[in-house]
């Protein structure tokens, strides 16, 4: 029975270690409670602040390092989101793959609008990609 169990417990141990310890590519389990703490960090910054659209912000942390991605309205859209990152404490950097995109879609169809000659009747619908 003793040894059962010390073969158990020995069991219990080594997955417990290795499900902790991360390898070269994997974060330890303290590593990813830290990406994710910041994670939720600088999601709120950014969803707070009036000038960015947030939600719309996908935000990938590893090892400290964040990742955004999706669309912003402009330059300066962008170029805040980078600040707001970089002011939340425990970023040791930032990808920003913002696009920069319209953000209104009948800001759109008057620039495709003004283009058109008026003596040209265009029949149909102007697809959003």
């Amino acid at each position: 029975m003793k040894r059962a169990l010390g073969t158990v417990l020995t069991a219990i141990s080594i997955t417990v270690l290795t499900g902790c310890a991360g390898g070269a590519d994997k974060r330890s389990t303290g590593q990813l409670l830290d990406d994710t703490a910041l994670h939720a960090k600088v999601k709120a910054a950014l969803v707070n602040d009036p000038e960015i659209s947030g939600t719309k912000v996908d935000v990938d942390v590893e090892r400290g390092v964040v990742r955004l991605s999706g669309p912003a309205a402009n330059q300066q859209a962008k170029t805040k989101a980078e600040e707001l990152v970089w002011g939340v404490q425990g970023v040791r950097a930032v990808e920003n793959n913002l696009e920069l995109t319209p953000t209104n879609d009948r800001d759109t169809e008057v620039k495709v609008e003004a283009e058109v000659d008026d003596d040209v009747e265009v029949e149909g619908e102007i697809e959003k990609k």
